[in-house]
């Protein structure tokens, strides 16, 4: 496994999801989680993350060996209510 420590001040999906768009034209799936074990002392010890350090997300890299077919998608017309 290879960890990659990034100085991030603020993240959000704006900044996020561009990149996991273009990795995927690459090919390269990503997949960004939160959880409680991010916040576990073993886990902060196994990362080496040092006191004052915020670990804000997990962020999986990598190529996927099977691709699910895509999702049937409702249009946005079917769910945007236009309050005039």
């Amino acid at each position: 496994m290879r960890t990659i420590r990034l100085c991030i001040d603020e993240l959000s999906d704006s900044q996020f999801q561009p990149a996991c768009l273009l990795a995927w034209e690459h090919g390269i799936g990503m997949v960004w989680e939160t959880y409680p074990l991010l916040h576990m002392e073993a886990f902060r010890e196994a990362f080496g993350v040092k006191p004052g350090e915020k670990i804000i997300g997990s962020l999986h890299v990598g190529y996927p060996g099977k691709i699910p077919p895509g999702q049937k998608r409702i249009p946005a017309s079917e769910r945007l209510t236009v309050i005039k």
